[in-house]
């Protein structure tokens, strides 16, 4: 069982619609940040950092409609589900639940909140006869791979580079 907080933060009057709110909250002897958003009337929560490399600060991004952009990449996550819907991010945002209690916003954190949520990828169908050929082993390769897998893709994946290791996600091991 995860120990779960419920930490009220401002006045509900106080969130504009379509504005991006960094809070910082204090779960026990850890310091947490969260981004509030309110959309077509309803709050959202989030986690802060982009989860491509956890040092990209994403209250300095863009929230368009249900989407946040992130400032540097151009990811973009759905606020309602934390998943990733413009690359090259592949990790979710973690989502918190929002309520709220005698006018203030309530956010609900996990005693540890994740930096980021793993997606389910589609594994490996040997019946899906299709083929998808990636050329080359970096950050875009790599995240194109695992955009395939987490929208169902069952197919056959190759990728072709002209290194020696195997492909893997660079940017993110700097």
């Amino acid at each position: 069982l995860k120990q779960m907080f419920e930490i009220a933060l401002n006045p509900i009057e106080d969130y504009i619609e379509n504005q991006i709110y960094e809070h910082t909250v204090y779960l026990e002897d850890r310091k947490i940040k969260v981004l509030v958003f309110k959309y077509n009337g309803i709050f959202y929560a989030t986690g802060a950092y982009n989860p491509y490399d956890f040092s990209i600060e994403m209250k300095d991004g863009l929230l368009l409609h249900n989407k946040l952009m992130c400032p540097v990449t151009g990811s973009a996550f759905n606020i309602e589900t934390g998943e990733p819907e413009y690359g090259p991010a592949t990790d979710c945002l973690p989502i918190f639940q929002t309520t709220v209690i005698e006018g203030k916003l309530v956010i609900c954190l996990p005693k540890n909140p994740p930096i980021k949520i793993r997606p389910n990828l589609s594994p490996r169908d040997f019946a899906d006869m299709r083929k998808v050929i990636i050329i080359g082993g970096g950050p875009a390769a790599y995240s194109t791979a695992e955009n395939l897998r987490q929208m169902s893709y069952t197919g056959e994946l190759t990728m072709v580079t002209d290194k020696a290791c195997v492909p893997f996600n660079k940017d993110k091991f700097r």
